[in-house]
C-alpha cells in the first residue's frame, strides 16, 4: 500500500511528499521508483502538518532523505537525476533496507543493537574500522553514554580484543558480574542476549584498592617529570628540575621520586617550591615505584580498567600521561600486543587548548593522529564534546552520538560528523535515553539504532532506553502481595518471642543502592538487612518526616550522593548541581547528612567518601494476588499514594514505587528489645 507520493520541488537528495498513511513517523524508510535506477531507499527526516492551499484542509507532510540503491557492483550510489514530483512512495520492507544499508553480518560484527523501529533489523558495526580507525561515544550526563560504552566493552571481549579502559568514575569493574536486573529481562528476550559475566576484565585501582597500578617512578628523566606535571614550567624551573636531577645521577645509581623532591629542595631560589609542591602530590598518591608489567596489562582478551576513582583530577591526568606514553612506546617496539584504548570522560584528558593544556593532552593527541600506524585504536568517551580537542575528535572516523541539548556541543559533533545537517541538529536534541545515531566507517552511513541491553551489570548512573520509566508522579504503581516464607516457629527458633503477625503495608521505593520502605500506616522508614543469618529484619532507618524536612542544600547534596552511590569530597566541584553553592555550605549540608545518619562518611588516607549503600529486597510474590481495602476499624494510611511519591520524587535515584502487601512478625529479643521480622 503506499504511503505517500512526492509533491513540490524535488532533486536527487531530498524531497517533500504528501502523507497517505497516517501511522507513517519520522525515522521511517520508504521506497520510491527512480527513473532509470530503479528502487531507492529513502529515510523519512520529518513529519509535520500544514494547510492545503486549495482547500484549506490540514494535510501531512514529510521532508524525506535519499539513502541510496545498490548498483550491479553492490555499491551504495545517490541517484544522479531528480526524482519525478508525483511518483508514488511505499513503506520499505525490511528485506530492502538490510541490502542498501548493507546489515548483512560482518565478519566478527559487533552487535550493537537493533535499528530504531525495525526489531528485526540488528546492527552490528565493523570491527576493524572501529579499532584500526578511532572510534568518539559522544552525549550529555545521564543519556546512556557509558552503558553504550560498556556494550561495545562486551562485545570486544567477546572477540578477544586487548582492552585498557581509563575509568575516572569506577564504572566498568561491573563488567565482572551478571546483569540480574528484572527490569531488563524482557528486553534481553526482545534482543536476543542473556546475563554474562566477564571475568577476564581485570581492575587496576589508583587511589585504593586490593589490585593497585603502578608505574615506573625511578630514573625519570627532567623532561619525563616536567611532563607529569599539572602546568607548564617556566625557565626557571626548569632549570631548578635539571640541576636537582643532574645531581642525583651523580651521587646515586638509581633515584625515586621522592629523591628528586628532596633534591629539588636542596635547591637555591624560590622557583624550587612550586615544582616540590607539585611533585609531593605526585608522591602521595603512591603510584609511580615498582611498575606494574605493561604485558599483564595488555593481553588478548583481557580488559585492563584502570580505575582512577579517588585521585584528584590533576594526579588522574599525571597518571594517564605516564601511563599512555609507556604503553605507546611499548607497542611501536611490539613489546605488547595490537590493543584498543577506551578513555573516558575525554575533555578531562584532551581538552580543546582554550581551556588550557593538561599533563595528558599532548600523548592523547599523538595517539589520535598516530596510534592506528601502530595498531593502538581509541575510543574517546565524553559528555562535553565542545571540550575535547577539536584534533582528537577529527581523527575518530566514526561517531556514536546519544541524546545531547548544549548547542556548543552538538556545534562540535557537527563538525567531526561528515554527512550532519539541521535535521540531524533536531534529531539528536530529541533522541530518547539509549537510542544513538551511528555515523561514519563503522556503520554505511548514519543509523539510529536502539543500543542493546548489557550483559553484564550496569556500574554507571546512566540509563539505556529499556531502563527507563515515567516520573514517580506519573507512575501507575503496581500491587505487590509477597508470599510468607518464614514460619514462626523458625523465628522462635532464632531466640525471639512472637507477640503477632500482621499483613501490613509499605511503599517500595527501588533503588540502584537498594531498597527503601516506607510504612504506609505509621510513616516511617525502613531498610533492609540481615538478621541472624538466615532472617530478614525491617530495621528502623529514619522516620519519613525527617527525609521531607530536609533543608535546599542537604536535599540536593543528598541526591547527588544517591545518584553516584559514593562521593568524594574533592569531586564536588566537578558536580554540575552544586557548583552554584559555596563550598563551605556544601560541606555544612554533608556534615549535616551524616549526624543525622542519612549518609556515611569514610576516611580513606586524605580524602572522605560519603555514601548511602542498602541492600535489595527479595521475596516471593503471590501471582493474580488482588489489592484489598483496610479492614473496619484499621488505621487509615498516613501515607497514600500521593503523599509517598511526592517524597520520593525530588531523589533522582529511586528508579520506582510499588504498594507491598508483606506479612510481618512483631517479635521481641531476649533483652525486650523490640523487633520487626519480615515473613516474606
Amino acid at each position: 500500500m503506499a504511503v505517500g507520493e512526492i509533491i513540490g520541488r524535488a532533486d536527487s537528495f531530498e524531497f517533500k511528499m504528501r502523507v497517505l498513511d497516517p501511522y507513517l513517523k519520522r525515522g521511517d524508510y520508504v521506497i520510491s521508483e527512480h527513473d532509470p535506477e530503479g528502487l531507492v531507499l529513502c529515510a523519512v527526516k520529518n513529519v509535520f502538518k500544514e494547510k492545503n492551499k486549495g482547500s484549506k484542509e490540514l494535510e501531512t507532510i514529510a521532508e524525506v532523505r535519499v539513502v541510496g540503491y545498490r548498483d550491479s557492483a553492490g555499491v551504495k550510489r545517490i541517484p544522479k537525476n531528480a526524482f519525478k514530483p508525483g511518483a508514488v512512495l511505499w513503506k520499505a520492507d525490511s528485506k530492502f533496507i538490510k541490502r542498501v544499508l548493507a546489515l548483512s553480518k560482518p565478519e566478527n560484527g559487533l552487535y550493537l543493537g537493533l535499528l530504531d523501529g525495525y526489531p528485526d533489523l540488528p546492527i552490528e558495526l565493523d570491527l576493524h574500522k572501529i579499532t584500526t580507525k578511532h572510534l568518539a561515544v559522544l552525549a550529555q550526563s545521564g543519556s546512556g553514554k557509558s552503558y553504550t560504552v560498556a556494550v561495545l566493552l562486551e562485545e570486544l571481549l567477546e572477540r578477544k580484543v586487548p582492552l585498557v579502559v581509563i575509568d575516572p568514575h569506577g564504572e566498568y569493574a561491573s563488567l565482572r558480574e551478571p546483569n540480574d536486573e528484572p527490569r531488563d529481562s524482557r528486553a534481553m528476550q526482545k534482543f536476543g542476549v542473556s546475563p554474562k559475566t566477564y571475568s577476564n576484565a581485570v581492575e587496576y585501582s589508583v587511589a585504593f584498592g586490593e589490585n593497585k597500578l603502578f608505574l615506573n617512578g625511578f630514573n625519570l628523566k627532567s623532561q619525563e617529570i616536567a611532563a607529569l606535571l599539572p602546568s607548564k614550567l617556566n625557565s626557571s624551573q626548569v632549570g631548578v628540575l635539571y640541576e636537582a636531577i643532574k645531581s642525583l645521577k651523580k651521587r646515586l645509581s638509581s633515584y625515586s621520586l621522592d629523591d628528586v623532591v628532596r633534591e629539588v629542595e636542596a635547591q637555591e631560589g624560590s622557583a624550587k617550591w612550586a615544582i616540590a609542591s607539585a611533585l609531593q602530590e605526585l608522591v602521595d598518591a603512591d603510584v609511580f615505584g615498582a611498575p606494574t608489567p605493561l604485558n599483564e596489562l595488555v593481553k588478548e582478551g583481557q580488559a585492563s580498567v584502570i580505575n582512577l576513582k579517588g585521585a584528584s583530577l590533576e594526579t588522574q591526568q599525571s597518571v594517564v600521561a605516564r601511563l599512555l606514553t609507556d604503553l605507546f612506546q611499548a607497542r611501536k617496539f611490539s613489546r605488547i600486543p595490537p590493543f584498543f584504548l577506551v578513555i573516558e570522560e575525554a575533555h578531562n584528558f584532551a581538552p580543546e587548548r582554550s581551556f588550557g593544556e593538561v599533563a595528558s593532552s599532548r600523548v592523547v593527541r599523538t595517539l589520535a593522529s598516530e596510534g592506528r600506524k601502530f595498531g593502538l585504536g581509541l575510543c574517546i568517551v565524553s559528555q562535553r564534546p565542545a571540550r575535547v580537542d577539536k584534533n582528537v575528535l577529527s581523527q575518530c572516523n566514526t561517531q556514536v552520538v546519544l541524546k545531547m541539548t548544549n548547542p556548543n556541543d552538538i556545534r562540535a559533533v557537527s563538525a567531526s560528523m561528515e554527512s550532519f545537517d539541521e535535521t540531524l541538529d533536531s534529531e539528536i536534541r530529541g533522541l530518547a535515553v539509549g537510542t544513538a545515531i551511528v555515523s561514519g566507517e563503522g556503520a554505511d552511513g548514519s543509523l539510529c539504532v536502539e543500543v542493546r541491553p548489557r550483559r553484564s551489570r550496569h556500574g554507571g548512573k546512566a540509563q539505556a532506553s529499556q531502563e527507563l520509566h515515567e516520573p514517580l508522579l506519573k507512575q501507575k504503581p503496581r500491587f505487590i502481595k509477597a508470599k510468607q516464607s518464614l514460619s514462626k516457629q523458625a523465628v522462635e527458633a532464632a531466640g525471639l518471642t512472637v507477640h503477632s503477625m500482621l499483613e501490613h503495608r509499605f511503599w517500595l521505593a527501588e533503588t540502584r543502592q537498594g531498597s527503601l520502605l516506607l510504612d504506609a500506616k505509621y510513616g516511617k522508614i525502613y531498610c533492609p538487612s540481615k538478621f541472624a543469618e538466615r532472617l530478614v529484619a525491617l530495621k528502623e532507618f529514619k522516620h519519613a518526616s525527617d527525609l521531607s524536612s530536609l533543608d535546599s542544600v542537604e536535599a540536593i547534596v543528598f541526591n547527588e550522593v544517591l545518584k553516584r552511590r559514593e562521593l568524594f569530597d574533592h569531586e564536588l566541584p566537578s558536580c554540575n548541581s552544586l557548583v552554584k553553592f559555596e563550598r563551605a555550605t556544601v560541606a555544612s549540608a554533608l556534615e549535616a547528612l551524616v549526624n543525622a545518619g542519612w549518609v556515611r562518611k569514610t576516611r580513606l588516607g586524605q580524602i572522605n567518601s560519603y555514601s548511602f549503600e542498602q541492600t535489595k529486597l527479595r521475596f516471593a510474590e503471590e501471582k493474580n494476588a488482588v489489592a484489598t481495602e483496610p479492614a473496619a476499624g484499621e488505621p487509615a494510611m498516613a501515607f497514600d499514594e500521593r503523599a509517598a511519591k511526592e517524597l520520593f520524587e525530588p531523589f533522582a535515584a529511586v528508579e520506582s514505587i510499588s504498594l507491598l502487601e508483606m506479612p510481618v512478625f512483631v517479635a521481641a529479643t531476649p533483652d525486650m528489645e523490640a523487633v520487626i521480622i519480615s515473613g516474606a
